[in-house]
Parts: structure tokens; C-alpha cells; sequence
């Protein structure tokens, strides 16, 4: 019998397994890099405050508006499974956040950027319901050790991205500098 530290390890690592399937591997990739893109989202109240002038608030009143629409969306979910697949409404969303995260590069241009974009980030809500359920169909007797593991590539974008992005953001900048990080953003996601 193995020592009971040593056994936890053994468990901690069973998600691991699973990357023997080149798919996957392919979707723990493309997952990461979609969600590092994804996460320049959170600059978006700073930018806001410093390029245009927004007072603190303004931003989480949008924030609103997006909450709505994202409620919205993700309500219509099953209908959008049975209209295109579970992994059909993944891509599509996955296209919406990456169109959204497009629109993010134009924000040097106005606000109204800023704010088309997370509204239409959040019409991408779906695909996050879609994506689990993408895992527990494609893997029904290790859903355990595939949530782990896609759970996992979700906190690690996350960290990576809140690492990288503030160092990228110059807020005395301007224009396409100013925006950099949203720039990064979109290539990493396409």
C-alpha cells in the first residue's frame, strides 16, 4: 500500500490520464488560449475610466445591460442545442467571443466599442453551458476527471491573462498602445 501522501498525488494526477485523447488535448489547447483572450474583458473598466473619461460606475451600469442579455441567452440554451449540437453552440459561441474580442482592437476609436463588444460577448453566454455538457457527453464514465481538468484550463487562463494583460496596459498610452492588451486578446483567441 502506497504512502497516503503519495496516494493522494496519484489522485490529484487521474485527470491527467485523460489527455492520452487527442481530442482533448486539441480542446484543452484552444480552450486555453480562447479563454486568455477572453479574460482582457476585465481591463475593459479601467480602459474605460482612462481613454474616455467614463466615471466610476458607469462601466458596471453596462455591466447590467450585460447581465440581462447574457440571462437571456443562456435561458435559450437548450433550444440552441436542439437547433445545432452541443459542439455546434460551442463554436458559435466561441466565434461571438472572438468577434467580440475583434470589436475590443476598435476601441481606440470610441466607446461604443467597448460597450458592442461585451453585448455581444454576452449573446456567446450559451456556449459556457454548452461546453459543459460537451464534456460530461464526450466523456460519461470520467465526467469527474474531464470537469476537473477543463476546470482547471478555465482558473489557469484566468491567471495567466490577470498576469499578463495589466503589464500590457499602459494607461497613459493612447490609441492602438493604449489598447494593446486587446489587441494580444484577439490573436490569442482566433
Amino acid at each position: 500500500k502506497p504512502p497516503r501522501r503519495l496516494a493522494c498525488l496519484g489522485v490529484v494526477a487521474e485527470p491527467l490520464e485523460l489527455l492520452g485523447d487527442p481530442f482533448l488535448r486539441v480542446y484543452i489547447l484552444a480552450k486555453c488560449l480562447f479563454l486568455v483572450g477572453v479574460d482582457a474583458f476585465f481591463l475593459l473598466r479601467s480602459y474605460v475610466l482612462v481613454a474616455f473619461g467614463w466615471e466610476q460606475g458607469d462601466f458596471e451600469q453596462v455591466l447590467g445591460l450585460v447581465g440581462v442579455m447574457g440571462f437571456a441567452s443562456i435561458v435559450c440554451t437548450p433550444a440552441l442545442v436542439q437547433r445545432w449540437s452541443t459542439a455546434g453552440l460551442v463554436r458559435r459561441s466561441c466565434f461571438l467571443g472572438v468577434i467580440a474580442l475583434t470589436m475590443l482592437c476598435l476601441a481606440p476609436l470610441g466607446s461604443a466599442f467597448c460597450v458592442a463588444s461585451v453585448l455581444i460577448g454576452s449573446l456567446g453566454f450559451p456556449g459556457i453551458v454548452a461546453d459543459t455538457s460537451l464534456i460530461a457527453e464526450r466523456y460519461p464514465q470520467a465526467q469527474g476527471k474531464a470537469q476537473a481538468l477543463s476546470l482547471a484550463v478555465v482558473k489557469a487562463s484566468s491567471s495567466i491573462a490577470h498576469l499578463v494583460y495589466p503589464r500590457l496596459f499602459r494607461a497613459k498610452a493612447s490609441g492602438a498602445l493604449q489598447a494593446l492588451p486587446f489587441f494580444v486578446a484577439a490573436a490569442l483567441a482566433w
